[in-house]
């Protein structure tokens, strides 16, 4: 009997170890899900729509970077960088572009960037004055541009190069040479400006923690780490409740309810056995003997 008895023992204790590891693990999940769930639920009012992660490893995580190293003119002291579809003075950002950058010149005290089918004018802080295109006579395929002596921009176009004046508004022919601007390597400092700038609205914090909440910021397995954590929450639970009326089964209250006078008929007990610890032992019947 008293093997049977440690054997049952022995049972009841592992089955507690693994609800107490399956609790320590739940207990993580279970953390990150109300964590998240909590700042979900009040996204509006946190306004997480509009607030950006700036974390590099997390926005290299999700692969948020251009699909290029950046392309930098150098003039008068001052950068203009084109990095994916942004158009940079220095690490402030421009305008968006579609086409490539095809360069840059100073006309006067105005900065010229030549971009595919258009000429972009800022002043020397940065600040965009005008946007000139085919409607303001620009000509028509642009591939450099630079200025003379006298600082009227030149044009190197698909059809000649062509000269302006001061108000960019009359461009004519020309023999002058077209001197461009050539592009240098971005110095690092400013290419990690640059990148950071990229970075800096491509993904909002919203969107991070929705992701962490389904489990997809793990990728295509994290939805089912995430269905893992599910059944093992599962499991917990009918574990939880199956030891709790086990141990109410077999408490010494549920034992001592049994009628003074009533037995239980139990296997034939061998010498120096107790009657209480054969009725306690898993192998007494349920028939009571009066």
């Amino acid at each position: 009997m008293n093997a049977r008895r440690k054997k049952r023992r022995s049972r009841w204790h592992s089955l507690f170890l693994w609800h107490r590891y399956m609790g320590l693990a739940a207990s993580l999940f279970v953390v990150i899900l109300a964590i998240t769930g909590l700042l979900l639920n009040h996204g509006e009012t946190l306004k997480l729509d509009r607030q950006y992660v700036q974390s590099q490893a997390l926005l290299a995580w999700y692969d948020i970077s251009p699909p290029a190293p950046p392309v930098s003119y150098p003039l008068e002291g001052q950068w203009i960088s084109q990095l994916g579809d942004q158009l940079y003075f220095n690490d402030q950002r421009l305008a968006e572009v579609k086409g490539p950058l095809l360069g840059v010149a100073s006309s006067g005290n105005i900065i010229v960037i030549a971009l595919e089918g258009r000429l972009l004018l800022i002043t020397p802080q940065g600040e965009i004055i005008e946007q000139l295109g085919d409607a303001e006579g620009v000509p028509a395929g642009i591939q450099a541009i630079s200025s003379d002596s006298q600082g009227r921009l030149l044009i190197s176009a698909a059809h000649g190069t062509y000269q302006t004046d001061d108000s960019f508004t009359d461009w004519r022919p020309t023999d002058f040479m077209v001197s461009p601007i050539k592009t240098v390597s971005t110095p690092t400092a400013l290419s990690t400006r640059l990148l950071r700038a990229y970075r800096g609205n491509g993904l909002p914090l919203e969107r991070v923690l929705l992701d962490i909440h389904s489990g997809r910021i793990l990728g295509a397995w994290g939805t089912y780490v995430m269905y893992g954590a599910a059944l093992l929450l599962l499991a917990l639970a009918v574990c939880g409740v199956w030891v709790w009326a086990s141990r109410r089964r077999h408490s010494p209250r549920q034992r001592a309810a049994i009628k003074p006078g009533h037995v239980r008929i139990t296997d034939k007990p061998s010498a120096g056995t107790n009657l209480h610890d054969t009725a306690d032992d898993s192998g007494s019947h349920d028939l009571l003997r009066p």
